[in-house]
C-alpha cells in the first residue's frame, strides 16, 4: 500500500487506478475514500517557479484551476464536455457540482462566491452560455468574481453554418462580464484561465467568460507550466503612494 500511495503522489498512476488497486486489496468504499481524501490533503501547491505539465487540453485546465484553489465548480453536463469530466474524474479536487439547469448553476456560483468571497467556476455547454445571462446579470450587479467557461464546436467546421455556430458568441456577454476571450491555442490554456481568474477578482470585481473549442479540450499532448494563481493575483491591500 505504500508503494501505492508513493506512486499516486508522485502521479504515476491515476486517482482511478490508485482507487481501484486499493479495492483489489479488499479495502470497502468508505475506506478507499477516506485514503483519496487524505491522499489529496498530503499534495503540495505548485512551487513559485512552476511544475511543468504535459496532458490534454482538459487536463490543463484542471490542473491549472487546481493551483489556484479552486474546490468547487459548478455546471451541467453536455456531451461535448467529456474531455474536461474525464480530467476531472483522475483528481482528487475540484468536485463538480452538477445542476439541472444553467441558470440554477449559476446563481449557485454566485452564491458560493458571496458566501465565501473567493472566486466560483461555472462550466456550460457553448450552446447554453444565453440560459445563464438571467441570473448571470445578479452576479454582475453584485460584482461577483465568477468565472464563466464554455465549449465550443469544434474549428475543423467552423463557416459551414453548423449547429451552435454564429458570428460571435462573445458578443451576446459583453453586457454581463468584465472581459472575455475565445481561446483557440491550446499553448495558452493555463494563461487565460489565470488571467481569467485575476480579472475576475481584481476590484471591481465581476464575472468573465472563456469559450474553448471542443477540439482544443481533447486535444493530447498539450505541455503547459502550472503556477500557483498567487503570482498573479492583485493584492487587495495594496494603497496609493502618499
Amino acid at each position: 500500500m505504500r508503494d501505492l500511495l508513493m506512486q499516486f503522489l508522485g502521479r504515476e498512476i491515476s486517482r482511478r487506478d490508485f482507487g481501484a488497486s486499493l479495492a483489489a486489496l479488499g479495502l470497502s468504499t468508505s475506506a478507499v475514500n477516506a485514503l483519496l481524501s487524505n491522499a489529496a490533503s498530503a499534495e503540495l501547491p505548485p512551487p513559485a517557479e512552476g511544475v511543468p505539465f504535459t496532458g490534454t487540453g482538459a487536463e490543463v485546465l484542471v490542473e491549472t484551476l487546481r493551483a489556484a484553489g479552486v474546490r468547487y465548480i459548478f455546471g451541467t453536463t453536455a456531451t461535448g464536455m467529456s474531455a474536461f469530466f474525464d480530467a476531472l474524474t483522475l483528481r482528487p479536487d475540484p468536485q463538480m457540482i452538477l445542476s439541472l439547469a444553467e441558470s440554477q448553476a449559476t446563481s449557485m456560483a454566485h452564491g458560493y462566491e458571496l458566501a465565501t468571497n473567493q472566486p466560483s467556476v461555472l462550466i456550460v455547454p457553448g450552446v447554453a452560455v444565453p440560459s445563464t445571462m438571467n441570473n448571470l446579470y445578479n452576479a454582475w450587479k453584485d460584482r461577483s468574481s465568477i468565472l464563466v467557461l464554455a465549449d465550443g464546436t469544434s474549428t475543423r467546421y467552423e463557416g459551414r453554418n453548423g449547429f451552435q455556430q454564429m458570428e460571435t458568441w462573445l458578443e451576446s456577454m459583453m453586457a454581463f462580464t468584465k472581459w472575455r476571450w475565445e481561446l483557440r491555442n491550446e499553448g495558452q490554456i493555463a494563461e487565460m484561465i489565470r488571467r481569467g481568474l485575476k480579472v475576475a477578482q481584481t476590484p471591481p470585481g465581476g464575472p468573465v467568460h472563456i469559450r474553448m473549442s471542443l477540439d482544443l479540450l481533447g486535444m493530447k499532448n498539450v505541455k503547459q507550466t502550472i503556477y500557483p494563481q498567487s503570482r498573479f493575483n492583485v493584492p487587495l491591500e495594496m494603497l496609493p503612494k502618499p
